[in-house]
């Protein structure tokens, strides 16, 4: 009897672990598909698992497994920082002149919704060459979407495209070539008159250039502070006078960031 009782435990737990556990999924055919539209992207597919992912600017909700959104669409853009300008279609290589004679500074390139209320879906960070040219990388799922290009430097003034514009494979966007390629014509003409730039001074990044600037930069200025700083509006590694008068022309005039 005890020997039928065992050998009934054995059976039973052998038939528990055959059927509360799957270690072979049922494959289906590979298949899926990817719906796009409004910055946000819907894809599936279907193989030895299912998965569902939706993603749109910072959140990504998956049923399976992570999918991974792979970014393969390039910005290329052109833009000019206007402090940072030094003539004949070239900037300062502000970030290391030794080391890195080529590069001016890091910017960022937004993407924004096309519609009410603006909201910014997608972001990348690049490198702004001397002669003003840098490439963003962004997410497949931006293709033949429209998006306000929303451009972000440490200490300039945050830049608009003047319209939406449709993201494709190497879309080429140039700011330098009139006002009006900046939203509300929101640039400033280059000194040569070779191209236009982004209005340098927002030191504190509240929009605008005002008075709050000076009060950040004028403590700098004091202390001969030099090295990559925020305050050094020009570019020459040292934060004195001469970056005062980058910002006090902007703050005269009031300069700050148009938006729609």
């Amino acid at each position: 009897m005890k020997k039928l009782i065992v050998l009934l435990s054995i059976v039973l737990s052998l038939h528990y672990y055959a059927t509360s556990q799957s270690l072979s999924p049922h494959v289906l055919a590979t298949a899926g598909g990817d719906f796009t539209g409004g910055g946000n992207s819907l894809s599936w597919t279907m193989g030895e698992t299912f998965t569902a992912t939706l993603s749109s600017v910072n959140n990504k909700l998956t049923q399976g497994f992570q999918q991974p959104e792979i970014s393969v669409y390039l910005v290329n853009a052109k833009a000019f920082i206007e402090g940072f300008y030094d003539g004949n279609g070239l900037m300062r290589p502000v970030i290391n002149p030794l080391s890195q004679p080529l590069l001016a500074d890091t910017i960022v390139l937004r993407l924004a919704r096309n519609v009410s209320p603006f909201d910014i879906l997608f972001s990348a960070t690049s490198v702004l060459q001397t002669d003003g040219n840098v490439k963003f990388d962004f997410p497949i799922s931006t293709s033949g979407n429209s998006y306000y290009l929303v451009m972000k430097h440490r200490n300039a003034v945050e830049t608009w495209s003047a319209a939406p514009v449709t993201i494709n494979y190497n879309l080429k966007y140039d700011f330098t070539t009139t006002a009006s390629k900046a939203y509300g014509n929101n640039m400033t003409e280059t000194f040569d008159h070779m191209g236009w730039a982004f209005y340098s001074g927002d030191i504190n990044q509240d929009r605008a250039i005002d008075g709050s600037d000076f009060l950040e930069l004028d403590p700098s200025i004091q202390n001969g502070d030099g090295g990559y700083l925020v305050g050094d509006l020009n570019g020459d590694g040292a934060v004195d006078g001469s970056d005062f008068l980058v910002l006090d022309p902007n703050i005269q005039n009031g300069i700050g960031d148009i938006t729609p």
